[in-house]
């Protein structure tokens, strides 16, 4: 990564980091978020598998999946 790049991270990192800090939440919203975010965690945990390895050729966990004879179906099975 270049200077302006590393500068631009850093950045976007700092005004993003603002924002996140001027957030308050409840007990109650905080509750309510980590709730929501288990019961949806199976969905995403798949999307993820999806999209980031078997829909991304260059993932570093396709081969070894490959290896193993484990597709897509297998893991939304155990899941």
């Amino acid at each position: 990564m270049s200077i302006l790049g590393d500068l631009k991270m850093y950045g976007r990192f700092t005004l993003g980091l603002r924002g996140f800090l001027k957030l308050t939440l409840t007990l109650e919203e905080a509750k309510a978020i980590i709730k929501k975010r288990m019961e949806e965690r199976e969905t995403n945990f798949l999307r993820l598998v999806r999209k980031g390895i078997f829909g991304y050729p260059k993932s570093p966990y396709l081969p070894s999946l490959k290896l193993a004879h484990c597709e897509l179906d297998d893991i939304e099975n155990i899941v």
